[in-house]
This record gives structure tokens, sequence and C-alpha cells, in this order.
């Protein structure tokens, strides 16, 4: 199921049909349709077969790369279209089916931390106490160093690099 869609994903970048500044369609006679909308059932078919076998058991941001790749692909694909919308659901559901399975809620609470430095970062007096908070934070929840250390580049690359990618949005986006 996977690798089809991610099959026909591919092929709507080369065979599908474009409208209103997005090539999302593919159109096979009497037919057409959108395959970001099957992709969606199909990552959360994916993942919850990958996910179940891995219940209680995702501590570190290593636990998550195989579930990166997985979303990541069809994510990058959709992405591309471009359709934001769908591929921000895949985000959305990805982080939603990885609390589902049990992860570590210290782990998954800093991976949302960005956020906030996103909205402090412009108060940098402000941004410098919430990322020593996040270390604390980080140091009770006794996260691994590789966790930490990626978790604030993370906060750092998102509270700089999101309003630069703002910027390159479409109007309707």
């Amino acid at each position: 199921l996977y690798a089809g869609i991610v099959v026909i994903l591919f092929g709507v970048l080369f065979f599908g049909v474009s409208g209103g500044g997005a090539q999302r369609w593919i159109d096979m006679g009497p037919i057409s349709f959108q395959p970001s909308e099957i992709a969606k059932l199909a990552i959360i078919i994916t993942l919850a077969a990958h996910l179940n076998n891995k219940w209680g058991k995702i501590n570190s941001t290593l636990d998550l790369i195989p579930v990166l790749l997985v979303v990541g692909i069809p994510f990058i694909l959709i992405f591309k279209q471009p359709d934001l919308g769908t591929s921000l659901v895949f985000i959305a559901v990805s982080f939603g089916m990885i609390a589902w399975a049990d992860a570590n809620p210290i782990l998954l609470l800093m991976y949302l931390s960005p956020i906030l430095s996103l909205i402090l970062h412009k108060h940098i007096i402000l941004w410098l106490i919430y990322l020593a908070i996040l270390l604390v934070v980080m140091n009770i929840g006794k996260l691994r160093w590789f966790d930490r250390i990626l978790i604030v580049l993370f906060n750092i690359g998102f509270a700089y690099a999101v309003p630069h990618i703002f910027g390159m949005l479409k109007e309707y986006q």
C-alpha cells in the first residue's frame, strides 16, 4: 500500500493534471482523483502497523527515524505539488500516532517546543531564558544528549528559518 502510493504520488509530478497553479490530480478518462487523499489513509495504515510493534519503545529521536522516513517521502512529494495543507496534515497525524504509541511524553513536548521559539526569538532575553528552561526540562526528563542537541538546534533553526519560509509561500497559503 505504502509503496503503491509513493509511486502514484511520484507519478503526479510527471503525469498529473494542473489546475489553479497546482498539479495534484491524476486523470483516468471518466474519473480523476487526488492521490494525496488516498495517501492520508495509506500513511495511517502504514504507521499503525509500524508503531504497533514500537508500543512504549519510542524514547529517542533515533526511534523516530523510521517514522520520519515513512512520512517524509509522501510529505515531500505532496508539498512539491504544491499542497501545503495536506502536507501539514501528515505532520499532525504522525504526531498524534506517535503519541498514541506511548512515546516518551517529554520527547514529544520537546519536539513541540520550536513553536514557542518561533514566537519568542524576537525578544532575545526571553528566548534565551526559554532555551535555558528547555535544557532543564530535558535534563529532568533524562533525554539523551543526542536528543538534547537536536532539540536545541531544531529550536534555533525553526525560529530563524520559518519566517523566511513564510515569505516564500503563495498568497493563498
